[in-house]
């Protein structure tokens, strides 16, 4: 229980509800009395417990005897404590000269109030214990009620004291925080008044030693320490004029060494100074300096004088050496002192990069100095304006002298009149005379396979080459170049003028990144600045503020100083809201188009229709190089890193290329040099127009690019094909027919013969049999083998026709892939350089229409062979017997060609209805599959070696499908046994087995299983669905065949075919067959 002298004191709780300043002073003495009076009311009822237990007279002498003493000692010790203690005094006096602050008077009542009470407590603990005892004092005449009430009244005066007490309290600590900040403020007057008569004093003393970097930073110093009133006062009047004389002698020395530093053009002097201008408010007025020094350092670095006048004495030497050469003949020594005398070149691109190259250096050196120090007044932006200024005007005189000296006007408009001639010519419908404008009808020499004499003549093939074949085509006069030589020039000299161009739109393109880039660093500076001002000017506001309330208006009575806080705000609120109207808005530097991007632009557009030109020149070149008989415009196909296996193919072979089976799908595989010169020339002017760096010029360059592949060279390859196509044709072409070799293999002889002739040798007596003529044998071994190299060779190129779309597919695809990997790279993320990626990605496009072109040519070429096999297919099953007349040919130069020779019609032909006997002999003699699969293979086996990997298995499937169709024909027209049904399945199987042999490596998938294959060709699968069909034992089973066939996706044959071949067996009743099978076709 609480003691009275407890309850005397207040409670932590309630001096912290006192003096806190988070609540209002009403509230806070509304909850203290309230807490006062729960206090009292349990204090009351514990003496009411109290005085009922005295009542009871429980342990009365007990508690009455030790009261008794306790309080005397208590009185006693009262009587002490208010005898007054020296000591304490002393003590007392000490703490009033340490703190000058005075203590409130409640904190120095504290003492004597507690020992009032402790007093009081002991008076009143005495009279209880009396009353407890029942010894009641006769001069005492209170009774027990009165002492209680006396109790309840003293409990209620001590409350009542606390809470005034409490409230005292809380109003002195007010007051002594009051006076602690008033303190507070007084010294930190004091402090700024003794920082400004330092700076001042240091200031002043910096700038009589000429230190002046030291009192420039005195002066900024002095200016941010922003003083009160009262400050200044207490700094005096003559710390400020100190201050004002000190920076006005600062400022006109250093504008003045400033001036003659840009005057002498002193680098040091003038980064020494320039950082000085911003503390002393002079950078404006540098700004305007800076800028006269650095455009008279730029025209001394940029002036051209001295390469104008080397220019000219170089043109004088030329024409000196022109005129001379002819006249007279100097010595070696004369011409390598005339050599060592001999100028630098001067072109436009030398010119151009020291403009340049001055500029970019410039600005990389002084730009961050000037940012940093003159910044606030924006030197940096004004810096950037000059040196762009300076470059503009000499560049852009440089770039149209140039384009006048060498009309580049007059010659892009002569190169779109040439470009559209050659594009007429072969995209156009309009090739002329012969193939592909070459004039003459001599398809032999077109496709590269006649003689040395350009084409026109039959003169034997030979690794060597005349006078005529040496020369370049593009650069022959005597060749119809659409006017390009006459007009545009030499394809040499184009080609190095597009270099130079080239060169120019980079070096520009290169300088105009470089300063949007510095452009766009300056407004990031800008934006850095203002923000950082921004919110230093803000967090000074709050601070201010913050004294503001804290103060709680000191100073009202100060109307200077409330004019001079006033004057202060309403300047920085002018600030703060100019710079948050600035925003993150950029400071337009530069204009978005200058005149140097305009005759930039010109100069591309020059460029862009030269170089399309140039492009259709090199591949017309390439067209013409082709037709020539020269061996060095075949190689082997490129796309499968082919080896040659014998060192006499035509065309040459890879070295360190892997070996490879002769007979291999592609093995022997040409390719013609047109693909890689128009893919290369179109590589090569698409890059150099990347290089440039300008966007505009990279996609009209890409646009070119893909409109000249997709076009003019896409019509050319395909017309190519196609007259590859129609030289394979069986019969009429390279490869063998029902006649025997056709009109060009006729031609093949012809040459043969020629040679022969003309080499003195005996002539070829078994000619005329292969035309038609004598029965006779060839005799001399080498006159065969030369035959069968002639037509070898001619399969070979013809074939590199075909696979020239396979490789320009291929290339097209790489060509897509490196576009954009230079782009990637060499342009920067934005919307130009999106439609730049856009335009490169037009070359999908044409990569697909490479792909279709291939394939419709690879049917064409498998409708060619389609007459030869349905007579192979016919002759092997015994209906025709017209292959017979090919024999001789097939005897004489199968072994050269993969063939052997076509078996008699006498041979077993088909026939399934079979007994026994007929079946054992079936097995134990020769078929007829496989006299077909010989006779194809005779067909095919050339164009396999020959031909891409992936043609080469589209003209395979092409074949087999063509010949199941036959079959299948030739199967509705023959009766079965179930030992015939046996026997077509073997058949079937070995034909199945046969085309899976031939398929290249490249498409392990059709080897993988017969479903791949099946998927693959149709025909064949229903072939062989026809077998198994055929093979049921039971008339029930056929349904069960039919259902799982269905759902495993591999089966084609409708009811109408089944019943059809079911009819076939000899062994199955039709009536049975037609019930059985007398379902729909949903069902």
């Amino acid at each position: 229980r609480p003691t009275m002298a407890a309850v005397a004191s207040p409670p932590p709780s309630m001096a912290d509800a006192l003096s806190s300043s988070d609540q209002d002073p009403s509230e806070a003495l509304r909850a203290l009395s309230d807490a006062s009076e729960d206090l009292a009311l349990k204090l009351a009822e514990d003496l009411a417990a109290s005085l009922a237990a005295a009542r009871d007279g429980e342990n009365e002498e007990c508690g009455g005897g030790g009261g008794g003493g306790k309080a005397d000692r208590k009185d006693g010790g009262s009587d002490k404590k208010d005898k007054k203690d020296p000591q304490k005094q002393r003590q007392k006096q000490k703490q009033q000269q340490r703190y000058p602050i005075p203590l409130p008077e409640s904190l120095i009542d504290v003492g004597g109030e507690r020992r009032k009470s402790a007093s009081a407590a002991d008076d009143q603990a005495a009279v209880i214990a009396r009353a407890r005892r029942g010894d009641h004092d006769p001069h005492d005449e209170q009774p027990p009620l009165a002492v209680a009430l006396a109790s309840s009244a003293s409990i209620l005066s001590s409350l009542s004291k606390v809470a005034s007490g409490g409230s005292r309290a809380s109003r002195e600590m007010r007051e002594l925080e009051d006076t602690r900040r008033s303190l507070d403020e007084e010294a930190d007057d004091v402090d700024d008044a003794l920082r400004l008569r330092e700076l001042a004093a240091a200031g002043a003393d910096a700038l009589g030693a000429r230190r002046y970097a030291d009192a420039a930073a005195a002066v900024r110093d002095f200016k941010a320490v922003c003083p009160t009133v009262r400050a200044s006062e207490l700094a005096g009047a003559h710390t400020v004029r100190g201050y004002e004389r000190t920076r006005e002698v600062l400022q006109r020395s250093v504008l003045e060494r400033y001036e003659h530093a840009v005057a002498a053009g002193d680098v040091a002097g003038l980064s020494e100074l320039t950082p000085l201008l911003g503390m002393l408010d002079l950078a404006n007025k540098g700004v305007g300096l800076y800028l006269r020094f650095s455009q008279s350092v730029l025209g001394r670095e940029m002036s051209l004088e001295a390469d104008n006048e080397a220019e000219a004495q170089q043109r004088a030497e030329a024409m000196q050496e022109a005129q001379g050469g002819a006249q007279q003949r100097i010595s070696r020594a004369e011409q390598r002192r005339r050599d060592a005398n001999r100028v630098a070149t001067v072109t436009v691109c030398t010119k151009l990069a020291k403009v340049y190259n001055a500029a970019v250096t410039h600005l990389r050196h002084h730009l961050p100095m000037v940012a940093f120090a003159l910044g606030e007044a924006d030197g940096d932006a004004a810096l950037v304006q000059l040196i762009h200024l300076e470059v503009e005007r000499r560049s852009v005189e440089v770039i149209k002298g140039y384009a006048e000296t060498r009309d580049l006007a007059g010659r892009e408009t002569r190169a779109e009149g040439v470009a559209g001639r050659i594009e007429e010519r072969y995209a156009g419908g309009s090739g002329g005379d012969g193939f592909l404008g070459l004039g003459g009808d001599d398809l032999w020499a077109a496709m590269g396979l006649g003689g040395g004499d350009g084409g026109h003549g039959s003169a034997p093939p030979s690794g060597n080459f005349s006078a005529a074949s040496d020369i370049n085509p593009g650069d022959d006069p005597s060749v119809d170049d659409c006017g390009f030589r006459a007009e545009v020039g030499r394809l040499l000299d184009v080609d190095a003028s597009m270099d130079e161009i080239a060169l120019l739109l980079q070096h520009t393109e290169s300088y105009e990144r470089f300063v949007r880039h510095a452009v766009d660093e300056v407004n990031k500076g800008r934006e850095l600045r203002r923000k950082q001002k921004l919110d230093e000017l803000k967090k000074r506001r709050e601070a201010e503020e913050r004294r503001t309330i804290e103060r709680g208006g000191n100073n009202k009575g100060d109307d200077a100083a409330a004019a001079a806080v006033s004057a202060k705000r309403e300047a920085e609120d002018r600030e703060i809201v100019s710079l948050e109207a600035q925003g993150s808005k950029p400071l337009e530097i530069l204009p978005a188009h200058t005149p140097l991007n305009e005759v930039v632009a010109e100069v591309g557009g020059y460029y862009s229709g030269l170089e399309r030109c140039l492009l259709l020149a090199s591949m017309q070149r390439a067209f013409l190089n082709a037709s020539r008989p020269d061996d060095r415009n075949f190689a082997p196909l490129a796309i499968l890193n082919v080896g040659n296996h014998s060192s006499d193919q035509a065309g040459g072979g890879a070295a360190h290329a892997p070996p490879r089976h002769p007979d291999s799908p592609g093995a022997r595989a040409l390719q013609t040099s047109v693909v890689e010169e128009c893919l290369y020339s179109a590589q090569r002017s698409t890059l150099r127009a990347f290089a440039t760096g300008h966007t505009g010029t990279a996609s009209a360059a890409a646009n070119f690019c893909v409109d000249t592949l997709g076009r003019v060279l896409l019509e050319v390859l395909t017309r190519r094909a196609e007259f590859g196509t129609g030289l394979l044709k069986p019969g009429d072409g390279l490869l063998v027919g029902q006649g025997g070799l056709g009109q060009v293999g006729q031609a093949a002889l012809a040459v043969m013969r020629d040679t022969a002739k003309k080499a003195g040798r005996k002539g070829l007596p078994g000619a005329a049999a292969v035309g038609g003529g004598d029965k006779t044998d060839l005799q001399d071994d080498e006159e065969r083998a030369l035959m069968r190299y002639r037509i070898e060779v001619g399969v070979a190129r013809a074939c590199a026709n075909l696979n020239d779309l396979e490789v320009a597919t291929d290339y097209a695809r790489r060509l897509e892939s490196k576009f954009l990997s230079e782009i990637e790279t060499g342009y920067p993320r934005g919307h130009e350089t999106e439609q730049l990626r856009m335009c490169v990605k037009g070359l999908g496009g044409v990569t697909d229409s490479f792909r279709r072109s291939s394939d419709r040519t690879v049917e064409q070429l498998v409708g060619t062979l389609m007459p030869r096999v349905r007579s192979v297919v016919n002759e092997s099953v015994g209906q025709e017997s017209s292959v017979a007349s090919a024999a001789p040919f097939s005897t004489a130069f199968g072994g050269g060609m993969g063939g052997t020779p076509a078996k008699a019609a006498s041979g077993v032909r088909m026939n399934y209805e079979l007994d026994d006997d007929a079946y054992e002999l079936a097995q134990v003699s020769e078929g007829y599959m496989i006299r077909l699969c010989s006779s194809l293979d005779e067909t095919v086996r050339p164009l396999r070696s020959h031909l891409a990997p992936r043609l080469s298995d589209a003209v395979l499937l092409g074949v087999l499908a063509g010949a199941s169709k036959r079959l299948e024909a030739a199967v509705r027209r023959t009766k079965f046994t179930a030992l015939g049904a046996l026997a077509l399945d073997s058949d079937v199987r070995h034909f199945v087995s046969y085309g899976k042999e031939r398929v290249s490596d490249s498409s392990p998938e059709l080897t993988a299983s017969n479903v791949a294959l099946y998927r693959a060709c149709k025909p064949l699968a229903r072939l062989a669905q026809i077998a198994s069909l055929m093979n049921v034992d039971d008339l029930e089973d056929v349904l069960d065949l039919i259902s799982s066939s269905k759902r495993k996706g591999q089966w084609d044959l409708s009811l109408d075919d089944a019943k059809a071949f079911l009819n076939l067996r000899v062994d199955f009743e039709g009536r049975k067959v037609n019930e059985l099978l007398r379902i729909s076709e949903e069902d």
